[in-house]
């Protein structure tokens, strides 16, 4: 060992130079550049790099709504505001119904949203029939095209309200087909009004739906006792007409100088019918009869929501419109009317009965002498 230390010493002492040092780094990173080290791991897709991904929302999901928004922006969002009052027949309508209204139902998520926004676009159908039936630009073609519109959204109506129904959400379904038969009630009054042959067909569809409306609204009202939660829904049908009512004398109020006096008292007499309709639906609510306080409560709420569109559409149209009068009450009086005939055609039947004499002859044939 003692032989080998003088090697070990003298090894010790050998150093690099600073020449060698510099060329032993440049080397090194030379290598490092032309040779880097392989990433073994997996690279994640670039959705599960977005934001979107720490919320754990799926690529299919977020994708059409980046679509929408790169759409919105692309068309500019002046000319997107200004298409919302646009009418068929102009240059930026395509806008209105294809790009902004399609961007609306790709955002309502809930079933509730889904109908809402369908039966607003079918109204906004027949608003702009209407400002042009007001302004005298009657056009066939255009009024059939805002009709095939028209008819798309109301059927999606009633498909998504009948769903609803048969998942045993009632009172919702019914609460949602209350508002749309009384919104085409309303509508069907204004066209009737601004009638013209080329509205003809578009009238008769709204009156064809707000009669299917109101078929399926009945149903939909006879099923909710069956409803467990039928209590619940009396009670927040309540609400909500009361809501309904103070919104609609807030309008009033705001409108009286254009409506004028006659129309204002005329609008809050009707107002005062659906308050009327509201106290008897709490007497039910006492006696514990929920599904006819319901009814009650839906029927004091089309009363207002009429009252209210119809003035709205005054304000909107320059138009007189009657509000004196009302059609669902009209159409019960009706009803009332063909049941106390058919009571006395059957007092009478009965009175005929009861003259009826039977007399047989030898041959045992029957002779009939109705009493006179």
């Amino acid at each position: 060992m003692s032989n080998r230390n003088p090697i070990f010493q003298e090894a010790q002492k050998v150093r690099l130079s600073e020449a060698e040092h510099a060329a032993m780094r440049s080397k090194l990173i030379a290598f490092i550049k032309t040779h880097p080290v392989r990433d073994m791991a997996p690279r994640r897709p670039l959705w599960q790099r977005s934001p979107f991904y720490l919320f754990n929302v799926k690529p299919q999901f977020v994708m059409p709504f980046i679509l929408a928004f790169v759409i919105l922006f692309a068309v500019g969002g002046g000319a997107s505001f200004a298409a919302e009052n646009s009418l068929p027949g102009e240059m930026l309508y395509p806008v209105k119904v294809n790009i902004n209204e399609e961007v609306h139902a790709a955002f309502a998520f809930s079933q509730e949203a889904k109908i809402e926004w369908e039966a607003e676009r079918a109204a906004r159908r027949l608003n702009e029939a209407e400002q042009l039936a007001q302004r005298g630009e009657f056009d066939a073609e255009v009024f059939a095209q805002i009709e095939q519109r028209f008819a798309v959204h109301a059927e999606r109506v009633r498909f998504r309200i009948e769903a609803m129904g048969s998942r045993g959400e009632t009172g919702v379904a019914a609460q949602w087909s209350s508002h749309f038969e009384v919104s085409l009630q309303a509508h069907e009054r204004i066209l009737s009004r601004l009638a013209g042959e080329e509205t003809s067909d578009l009238l008769v569809s709204v009156r064809e739906n707000k009669e299917t409306a109101s078929s399926q609204r009945e149903e939909l009202e006879e099923g909710i006792a069956e409803n467990p939660q039928v209590q619940a829904a009396a009670e927040g049908r309540l609400g909500a007409i009361e809501n309904k009512i103070a919104e609609a004398r807030k309008f009033l109020e705001r409108q009286s100088g254009r409506l004028g006096e006659g129309v204002t008292a005329d609008a809050q007499a009707r107002l005062q019918v659906a308050e009327d309709a509201i106290a008897e639906g709490k007497t039910k609510m006492d006696a514990g009869e929920f599904a006819e306080a319901f009814r009650l409560f839906q029927k004091a709420h089309r009363i207002a929501q009429e009252a209210q569109l119809l003035a709205a559409a005054m304000v909107r149209l320059d138009l007189d419109i009657d509000l004196g009068s009302d059609q669902e009450e009209a159409e019960e009086e009706g009803e009332e009317q063909d049941d106390a005939d058919e009571s006395k055609e059957e007092s009478g039947d009965e009175n005929e009965a009861q003259d009826l004499r039977f007399e047989t002859n030898g041959n045992a044939h029957l002779r009939f002498e109705i009493g006179r």
